[in-house]
């Protein structure tokens, strides 16, 4: 198959914020171990941060703080959970990035078909742990923030169905070569 620019700029930025996504999940598992171990001063800081009104309470933030002060608990597992999203976004756009880098050989190969049921898994399971996380959380007393949208769940299910279009056309082919 012909490789066009259309494909080597999927491929490029594929491999680029797969690159991000792991080292940002490496920074926050690391981010995370800090926070489990130097949390009473991290505690400290933020609190002092929030009531100078240097630092305010976004959409996102709003639930590691509980009664004014910092909650590590949720700080924990919310950093737990920016780890998981990162490694699930790297798995999803490494596989990706592979999809696309065909090069001359046909992309309905049974390598191809089980990436893109592998992005489709991992899509799959980011709400899924948008969902657990969080609520694992709240057994700790951590403040909850669950979120995700139906089209997360979409996103996966698509991927999966595409795994079955590349499967066919792998048969396809494989039919095809056979009769040649």
């Amino acid at each position: 198959m012909k490789t066009t620019k259309l494909n080597t700029i999927t491929v490029v930025l594929s491999k680029i914020i797969a690159g991000i996504s792991c080292g940002g999940a490496a920074l926050t598992a690391i981010g995370t171990v800090l926070v489990g171990i130097y949390g009473n001063v991290i505690s400290e800081y933020l609190t002092k941060e929030l009531e100078s009104g240097r630092l305010s309470m976004e959409y996102h933030s709003a639930f590691i703080f509980k009664d004014g002060q910092v909650s590590i608990s949720s700080f924990v597992f919310y950093m737990i959970l920016l780890t998981v999203d990162l490694i699930l976004n790297a798995l999803i756009f490494s596989n990706i990035a592979k999809v696309f880098s065909t090069g001359k050989k046909s992309p309905f190969s049974e390598e191809n078909v089980k990436r893109i049921k592998n992005v489709g898994y991992f899509a799959l399971a980011m709400p899924i742990a948008n969902l657990i996380i969080p609520t694992i959380g709240l057994l700790f007393k951590a403040n909850a923030f669950v979120g995700f949208q139906l089209s997360d769940f979409l996103f996966g299910f698509i991927a999966l169905c595409l795994s079955q279009f590349f499967a066919y056309g792998a048969s396809l082919e494989k039919d095809v070569e056979g009769l040649l």
